[in-house]
């Protein structure tokens, strides 16, 4: 199990969606670079937001990946609150240093602003649990900020 973040997003989920939002453009891209990925337009496997919040990117990817999104948190109010919001998808409240899927069940996954928790070996051991869960060849795709936008950021204070 990877260490806990310094945030306690539980605290936080209530109040998350006023601050934080995805417009289509940024999930739209990822995944036509997950579909990229050789062989990937054939699979009928779900693709993984890790780290997924409440759901505002696995709104984006539940519309624009047809064989479906699978959202994975560790914090449960997090998902609570994606849960009400998105109840056709599946969430999973589970560690992304071990996660509860198949070897190649997944498609390809993206990890959206979770860079930023993870120290050096939580980051080894995380990626390679994605690794291991994508299918061969399948793509794993991140986005996130600088640390000092993050510092500055409204939650963050």
């Amino acid at each position: 199990m990877t260490p806990p973040p310094k945030t306690d997003y539980d605290r936080l989920a209530a109040d998350y969606d006023a601050h934080r939002s995805w417009s289509e453009a940024v999930p739209r891209r990822m995944l036509e670079l997950a579909r990229a990925a050789p062989g990937v337009k054939k699979l009928r496997k779900p693709f993984l937001e890790a780290g997924c919040g409440t759901g505002g990117a696995v709104k984006w990817f539940s519309r624009l990946w047809p064989e479906g999104v699978v959202g994975l948190d560790r914090s449960q109010g997090m998902l609570r609150r994606a849960r009400e919001k998105f109840p056709f998808v599946p969430f999973v409240r589970a560690d992304a240093g071990r996660l509860p899927f198949k070897d190649g069940s997944i498609a390809g996954a993206a990890a959206l602003f979770l860079l930023h928790h993870l120290d050096g070996e939580t980051r080894r051991v995380c990626f390679a649990e994605i690794r291991r869960t994508v299918v061969r060849g399948g793509r794993l795709l991140l986005a996130t900020v600088a640390h000092e936008q993050i510092a500055r950021h409204a939650l963050t204070r």
